[in-house]
């Protein structure tokens, strides 16, 4: 049936607390093929380090009453929306004081942009939400924060049965050493698995070692692989990706960035004359700044422009199950009959931010 783009404009950017949760109710009733959130901040009189404004949000979800279709906190919803777009989305990152840093990221509810096979009607549900939650940081000033939210829509088309769902499996603090067991949902299709050990400079294969798929107790392993076994693979499916930034930096100081394994960083100091080289400390989540002006001196809060190219959107490594674009290859735990699917994570570092995530196709009543 012949449909056509729509976008409906929920809320246009509305100023919010430093803190809180904003509950928008979705009223369209033609399929959605993505909700597009703009949320924008302030930096202070000082400069904001190594801080996204997505890192600010804690939870994105879609519920109808207690039922949650879709959770994510912001760092790991930009990261699926990175590797659903094939590119960062639009995004302003910023550290010099007194700017605006915002980012704008769909939620996607198809394998892309316009899949007549995959999206989300809300008339399928009795009561759907998009619900956003922030929590203030010291780095923004007050009373600077906004919140907007657009629906794509394709109006005409005949509803979808099933959309796709991010979701949050799990989440804790590592240890330094062990394994760490996550049992996976067996309920539904699972498309791609997305996890995220982070902390600040030191290397995803740090923190886990080990990665390891079981179902039924070793009836069927999917992978089990070291960290560079598994980062050669993943990045076989996706990246390298881009993303610019603006940075006040000061000499030999490490600058983490917003990706687990970075190749490259290109930029020049803007309106000051520095010789710049930005040292990617051997394709680590970070960069080390050597900043040298024309006089021999070392360079203190310069700013900078650049260009990061690397894997792994905000530490987040997405495994496929199949082909990426091919319904029939995804993994279905009840079509293969197994009954317990189990992620077993070796663990490395303390103290660090792990999460763990699946991708499914979600039936709408």
């Amino acid at each position: 049936m012949a449909w056509k783009y729509r976008q409906v404009q929920i809320e246009d950017d509305l100023a919010v607390a430093d803190s809180g949760t904003k509950t928008f109710d979705i009223k369209v009733k033609d399929p959605l093929t993505a909700l597009i959130i703009r949320f924008k901040a302030a930096n202070g009189a000082a400069q904001v380090p190594d801080f996204q404004p997505e890192e600010a949000i804690t939870k994105v979800e879609l519920t109808d009453g207690g039922q949650v279709y879709w959770a994510l906190n912001g760092p790991m919803a930009v990261a699926a929306s990175v590797y659903g777009l094939d590119r960062w989305p639009r995004q302003w990152y910023d550290e010099r004081a007194n700017n605006n840093q915002r980012i704008n990221f769909p939620i996607m509810f198809g394998r892309y942009i316009g899949d007549e096979q995959y999206a989300f009607t809300p008339t399928r549900l009795v009561n759907p939400q998009l619900k956003i939650t922030w929590a203030d940081t010291a780095l923004f000033l007050d009373d600077s924060l906004t919140i907007g939210l657009t629906a794509q829509v394709m109006e005409g088309l005949s509803a979808p049965p099933s959309m796709l769902a991010w979701k949050e499996v799990e989440s804790w603090t590592t240890a330094s050493s062990g394994e760490h067991k996550v049992e996976l949902p067996t309920d539904y299709t699972i498309r791609a698995l997305m996890m995220r050990p982070y902390v600040v400079s030191n290397l995803w294969g740090n923190i886990w070692t080990n990665f390891k798929l079981d179902c039924d107790m070793g009836k069927f392993i999917p992978f089990d692989l070291e960290d560079h076994e598994l980062g050669d693979i993943l990045r076989q499916e996706f990246g390298p990706y881009q993303v610019g930034m603006h940075h006040v930096l000061t000499h030999n100081e490490t600058t983490q960035l917003p990706m687990g394994e970075v190749i490259q960083v290109a930029g020049g100091a803007v309106g000051t004359p520095y010789a710049i080289t930005l040292y990617t400390a051997g394709a680590w989540g970070y960069m080390i700044p050597y900043l040298i002006d024309v006089a021999g001196a070392f360079g203190t809060d310069v700013p900078i422009e650049d260009l990061v190219t690397g894997f792994y959107p905000h530490w987040s490594l997405l495994w496929p199950f199949g082909k990426w674009m091919d319904p029939a290859t995804w993994f279905s735990p009840k079509r293969e009959g197994y009954g317990a699917v189990d992620l077993k994570l070796t663990e490395g570092v303390a103290s660090a931010d792990g999460r763990v995530a699946v991708q499914q196709i979600r039936p709408l009543p």
